[in-house]
């Protein structure tokens, strides 16, 4: 099979932690198919930027952000500051990953993408259906696609409103050869893990156990903001904190004060903060969003073991400690379940078969390898 596929992003102009999953998805990718990776970094101007922003990067932001603010204003698409390109070469398909909506301006930089590519696929990461109409001229870029997946399945009635293209619901996954404990089995040193939104109650009760010493370890963020200097290195520690922890906290937005304003305006999704917990085989701790993709997902008993936001972490890790036998057959069927259903190339060859085309050999490879590894267990 020789199907030429461009995979896109703007990964390195905004390299928040949460585009990690951009890179992540098309890294998977690049390994099952015949493809070339596009992710220009954003225009030079930005080397200015830090915790001391020099003279020149505050008048070029200051200049692109009223600019943009203004082409909004006007009805048009937003800004991008990715470095420009051009594609010179045809492709047999076009794959474009962003977080958010208004990310789709960094396909007017990528001059050509349309021209280039016998079909193209979108994958848009958040859409919340209270934030899409202020950005309706991006969304209206979404028409020169084949296919639109959204991991929103809830803001599909709403974005049908501005844009022809057919939307299809896509959950999240995660890179599980890369997260599997499999076959090195690593030591679990790290009793609690936790990173992202979290519930302040439970934090202050970890810390607190945290202080009273012995061999208690809880790994959490002490920073907020900052960019990611490597992907690869960024996932691969990601990967090694979760494949040595005993218990990694989860918490639907919804529940810890995120979901009913803001953005979210009550709706619900999946997050692959699940996906990333259960396949480096700790046991979750949280609680689920209420949607039916969460459901079909995570369908396999203590996927998830229920902890209030507000409740006594202290007392529910103390009662599970005394059930060695349930945490090992929860955390061995946790990486055997994402091993088999949810890796990215399962959502790879979803698109394939959304657009009727055939998988490539090396996804088989991957399918197989991954199948192995389940097989195999951890102590």
């Amino acid at each position: 099979m020789n199907r030429s596929v461009l995979l896109a992003s703007n990964c390195n102009v905004w390299r928040e932690p949460f585009n990690g999953q951009s890179h992540a998805f098309l890294s998977v990718v690049a390994g099952v198919e015949q493809a070339d990776l596009l992710a220009p970094p954003g225009l030079p101007y930005l080397v200015g930027h830090g915790v001391r922003p020099s003279v020149g990067y505050l008048l070029h932001e200051t200049f692109y952000r009223l600019w943009s603010q203004a082409r909004i204003a006007a009805g048009s698409a937003g800004l991008s500051i990715m470095e420009p390109t051009r594609i010179e070469q045809n492709y047999d398909l076009f794959f474009f990953v962003c977080q958010f909506p208004h990310e789709l301006s960094a396909l007017k930089r990528m001059h050509g993408w349309r021209k280039r590519s016998k079909l193209a696929v979108c994958y848009i990461l958040e859409t919340w259906s209270s934030s899409l109409q202020e950005v309706k001229a991006n969304l209206k870029m979404l028409d020169d696609f084949d296919r639109v997946f959204v991991l929103n399945a809830q803001s599909i009635p709403e974005l049908r409103r501005y844009t022809r293209a057919p939307l299809v619901p896509l959950a999240p996954a995660v890179d599980c050869r890369l997260a599997a404990p499999q076959p090195g089995c690593p030591t679990r040193s790290i009793d609690v893990y936790s990173f992202g939104r979290r519930s302040q109650s439970i934090h202050e009760q970890l810390m607190q156990l945290e202080r009273e010493g012995g061999d208690f370890h809880y790994v959490y963020d002490s920073l907020r903001g900052g960019s990611v200097v490597d992907w690869d290195e960024h996932r691969m520690l990601i990967s090694n904190f979760m494949k040595r922890s005993r218990y990694f906290t989860a918490f639907n937005p919804g529940d810890i004060g995120g979901g009913g304003k803001g953005r979210f305006k009550g709706e619900q999704a999946l997050s692959t903060r699940y996906f990333e917990g259960a396949a480096g085989g700790a046991i979750l701790l949280g609680t689920a969003p209420r949607c039916e993709e969460y459901d079909a997902a995570f369908d396999w008993e203590d996927a998830l073991i229920h902890l209030d936001p507000d409740g006594d972490i202290r007392a529910l890790l103390a009662d599970l400690d005394r059930q060695p036998e349930r945490l090992a057959t929860a955390s061995r069927r946790n990486v055997a379940e994402c091993l088999r259903r949810h890796d990215w190339s399962h959502r790879w060859a979803a698109i394939l078969d959304e657009l009727g085309l055939p998988h490539t050999p090396a996804l088989h490879e991957r399918f197989e390898a991954m199948r192995r590894l389940a097989e195999l267990t951890c102590p």
